[in-house]
């Protein structure tokens, strides 16, 4: 047999035996090299909405409860949450991507702890990595509230934001150039409007 009669059909043999697993392998190295990027985006928005959070919270609190500090560099690169609420209670969570697992390592003092030691990072059905505990998602900033919210023992993530009243019904009476505000008087459905209250 001719060397290239040889190599044409060891190149062909090959190729049937072995093309569609070669594709497969590629497909999944193409998906662990972008969730391995995703998961790092992830987790540089988690640490950036933490690194803020702390000096929003603890201004709108009117002292120091929330200090986050950075800690390692490259890819040893975590966050330090420490939660004070009272001066006799202090709780620390501490972060840090995993690269080779894809996840967050995570160690809490709060005893118990409602959340893992490791947080997995998952691509979802929409595309973007999330994070997977007990087989609920949540994208970096509600991960963090989640970590906060544990840290200070409240319970948030049920609520999406709290209900202000609605403003009152009324109408305004020019009085001297001054704009006056008067409640307006609403008749009661309930008794076929004979009775009025104030609005």
């Amino acid at each position: 047999m001719e060397v290239t009669d040889w190599l044409d059909e060891a190149v062909h043999q090959t190729r049937q035996k072995y093309q569609v697993q070669r594709a497969l392998e590629e497909k999944l190295a193409q998906e662990e090299a972008l969730k391995a990027r995703l998961a790092g985006e992830f987790c540089e928005e988690l640490f950036a909405w933490l690194e803020t959070i702390d000096v929003k919270f603890n201004t709108r609190f009117g002292g120091q409860v929330l200090a986050v500090s950075p800690i390692g560099a490259n890819d040893d690169r975590g966050i330090q949450v420490l939660a004070r609420p009272i001066r006799a209670q202090a709780k620390m969570a501490v972060l840090r991507y995993q690269k080779d697992t894809k996840s967050i390592e995570l160690s809490m003092d709060c005893s118990p702890a409602k959340l893992p030691p490791e947080i997995k990072l998952v691509l979802s059905a929409e595309g973007p990595i999330k994070a997977e505990i007990d087989a609920e998602y949540y994208a970096p900033e509600q991960l963090g509230r989640k970590i906060i919210n544990n840290l200070l023992d409240i319970d948030l993530m049920g609520q999406v934001s709290r209900l202000r009243s609605p403003e009152q019904p009324s109408c305004s009476v020019p009085c001297n150039n001054i704009e006056m505000r008067v409640p307006t008087v609403v008749a009661s459905v309930s008794n076929g409007g004979c009775a009025a209250g104030m609005a």
